[in-house]
């Protein structure tokens, strides 16, 4: 009895040994899928430069890396891809994290200083903008998309209101498919303004991009969405807004974002408003 319990302790001891390594080998294959997928979705890393092993992955039926690409890459990571080569989008580092964002007539973060110099925000001036969520969540997505120059100031920003402009509107009960539409016209270079929390009545920013670790728009969330808070002139992940952060709003049955308008993106492409465009006086 006692050579039988030897044994069977014995046995008992491999197969735990076993399952050991059987676990190290899992792990292995899990970093090196990881790993795999990182670089896929790295738009910077040319997919024939990527020098892979696939020795352990075999038996997932990928031998080579063309059947790995079309296994592993996502759609949306050639989408980007794409809109980067097209000029579309750019890919930029802000305080320490990777972001896309639209590649705009107007560069993003001389725009962001602008608004902080010139005090284009609600609660700069004594809050003298406040209650004007909308009309400068509109202003600085159409100031980014139209010029280079001749941005909006305190003194004009009355005086010429691009909400006809800036009035492509989309809604859906489904958040993700705002964050689709969202996506779809940063790829396009354009940004967009979102509903989002804050007040009783809730709040708009101007949404400018998102973290490059994040390939589908299903992904999106507070923390990987860049915006433009018009508040207190931030540029700051939606989470990180106003103190406290915010949040889409579904106000009551709906989630909002709103677009430039085709007619207004057609003028723009038959070059009808050109980079030194004065929207005051129209010459």
């Amino acid at each position: 009895m006692d050579e039988r319990i030897t044994k069977l302790s014995g046995n008992l001891e491999n197969v735990a040994n076993n399952i050991t390594v059987y676990e190290k080998e899992i792990e292995k294959l899990e970093e090196d899928i990881n790993g795999i997928v990182s670089l896929l979705q790295d738009s910077s890393t040319p997919f024939e430069d990527i020098n892979i092993k696939l020795n352990t992955i075999i038996s997932s039926g990928i031998t080579d890396l063309s059947t790995l690409e079309d296994k592993i890459k996502p759609v949306t990571t050639q989408e980007i891809s794409e809109a980067i080569n097209n000029g579309k989008l750019k890919k930029v580092t802000y305080e320490g994290v990777a972001y896309y964002i639209p590649n705009t007539r107007r560069d993003l973060f001389g725009y962001h200083q602008h608004i902080l110099d010139e005090g284009l925000y609600e609660s700069a001036n004594n809050y003298a903008l406040d209650d004007r969520c909308i009309t400068l969540a509109k202003i600085y997505a159409f100031d980014l998309i139209s010029y280079k120059k001749n941005p909006h100031t305190i003194a004009t920003y009355s005086s010429y209101n691009p909400s006809d402009k800036i009035n492509k509107q989309f809604a859906s009960k489904d958040v993700e498919d705002v964050y689709k539409f969202i996506y779809e016209e940063a790829l396009q270079g354009r940004p967009t303004t979102i509903r989002v929390t804050g007040g009783p009545e809730g709040h708009w920013v101007t949404f400018v991009g998102f973290a490059a670790n994040v390939s589908n728009p299903k992904d999106f969330n507070p923390d990987n969405m860049l915006v433009l808070d018009n508040f207190n002139g931030e540029l700051k992940p939606l989470s990180k807004c106003a103190g406290k952060g915010r949040v889409m709003q579904k106000s009551p049955n709906y989630y909002y974002a709103c677009g430039a308008t085709d007619a207004y993106l057609n003028d723009l492409a038959a070059n009808k408003v050109p980079d030194d465009y004065n929207y005051l006086t129209g010459i």
